[in-house]
């Protein structure tokens, strides 16, 4: 656990089940420490077709020429300074980052 008044006897409300949080468990099979990824930095870039900042991982680079799934994207974070501006429909390079709302590849949708 994460917080020092942990108290695993302790009974909780029902209704806490489905609230967010994190519990350490024990490995069955913990391999080796020098393999464990702790603290790694992340480097962000843009996605090529939104401009939207996402995680520069592998994963997230497509392998082939593609167009963006979606024609518009939502801009801004705050209630009233949102806006939506249209998405570049490419094609776009090989090998260019694209955001799970772009990828057009199957499976890479946000949930």
């Amino acid at each position: 656990m994460v917080s020092d008044h942990h108290a695993p006897d302790r009974d909780r409300p029902t209704g806490w089940d489905g609230r967010a949080g994190l519990r350490l468990v024990d490995a069955d099979a913990p391999g080796d420490p020098a393999a464990w990824l702790v603290n790694e930095r992340l480097t962000y870039r843009q996605c090529a077709a939104c401009a939207s900042r996402i995680p520069d991982l592998p994963e997230r680079h497509v392998l082939t020429e593609w167009t963006p799934c979606r024609a518009w994207a939502t801009k801004g974070r705050s209630q009233y300074r949102r806006s939506q501006v249209p998405v570049d429909q490419g094609p776009h390079p090989v090998d260019s980052l694209a955001c799970s709302d772009c990828d057009p590849r199957p499976g890479t949708a946000r949930r």
